[in-house]
């Protein structure tokens, strides 16, 4: 409490030395700002001492904007180190220097030993400050690339999935076209065997007609000359060569042959009948019945009609 009272004390005694130090309407080069200077000042030392810096550092800044004076920034500075804007107060102390140099290069410093001390403490702050915002900073970065490289492996994990899925919906249509090109050479297959079976039926069944027809045929051949070599009227005929009832016996024999032409064409339609009803069931065995249909004729020259199903 005693410590807050003494530095109280020492700041107002500053201040007002401050307040001392501003030189004489006469020294200024112009008189009007000379005076709005010193008026802002002034101003500025009252808000100061009232503890409302904020004002106070708006009046002391219209003051320096008049009137460029060591004293003035030197105020600016004690302001904003109230305010712990420590790295501009610390600013315009160094600034103070400056100007004090350059206005009074062969004068000691004023105030030398507070604003160097001041200098110091403020340094040791702003590098502490900075090396905390600096180490932020660092944290910051830190935080940042850690978030882009899961942003990054998130991205990639979302590119990997989507590869994979794009792989797998490639390789269901692939399969899905094999599936539909199996099961049109499966089809295709089928229906070549499907001909070929159908082409091998016709094949036998033309087959068997031109083998039945042509059994037929040879047969009602054979059975015609055997019939004719024993038809009585042919023998009456052979034996009457000689002229004796020639006429007679060649109607009979004529007679004959109708009877054994007609015979032979009764064996033609039978054996017709019997390969077209075998060329059907080879052609669709499981729907058609086979009908054989034999016609013999018979010794006295009738024809016998015999037929069989399977």
């Amino acid at each position: 409490m005693l410590w807050r009272k003494l530095r109280s004390m020492l700041e107002s005694c500053l201040l007002a030395l401050l307040l001392v130090s501003f030189p004489p309407n006469a020294a200024w080069a112009d008189k009007s700002a000379v005076a709005d200077a010193r008026r802002h000042y002034e101003n500025g030392v009252r808000h100061h001492e009232a503890k409302k810096y904020a004002q106070a550092l708006l009046d002391y800044r219209k003051a320096l904007s008049k009137v460029r004076r060591p004293s003035i920034i030197l105020a600016i500075a004690q302001c904003l180190r109230k305010m712990s804007q420590d790295k501009e107060a610390l600013n315009h102390y160094l600034l103070y220097k400056q100007e004090w140099r350059r206005k009074h290069p062969n004068k000691k410093l004023r105030f030398a030993k507070e604003v160097d001390a001041h200098i110091d403490s403020l340094g040791a702050k702003v590098r502490a400050e900075e090396l905390k915002q600096k180490l932020a900073e660092q944290k910051r970065q830190e935080a940042l690339r850690e978030e882009i490289e899961r942003e990054r492996i998130r991205r990639l994990a979302e590119l990997d999935a989507k590869r994979k899925a794009e792989l797998a919906a490639k390789q269901a249509r692939e399969q899905e076209q094999q599936r539909l090109a199996d099961k049109r050479a499966a089809e295709q297959r089928e229906n070549r065997e499907v001909e070929d079976q159908r082409r091998r039926k016709a094949i036998l069944g033309y087959t068997t007609i031109g083998v039945g027809t042509a059994a037929a045929i040879v047969a009602g051949v054979l059975y015609g000359v055997a019939k004719s070599q024993g038809n009585p009227a042919h023998e009456r005929y052979q034996a009457s060569r000689d002229g004796k009832e020639v006429e007679m016996l060649w109607q009979d024999v004529a007679a004959a042959n109708s009877k054994l032409i007609g015979s032979y064409a009764m064996i033609g339609v039978a054996a017709a009948s019997f390969a077209v009803s075998i060329y059907a069931f080879v052609s669709s065995p499981e729907k058609t019945t086979a009908t054989a249909v034999a016609i013999v004729p018979a010794s006295d020259g009738s024809t016998l009609i015999v037929s069989g199903s399977f």
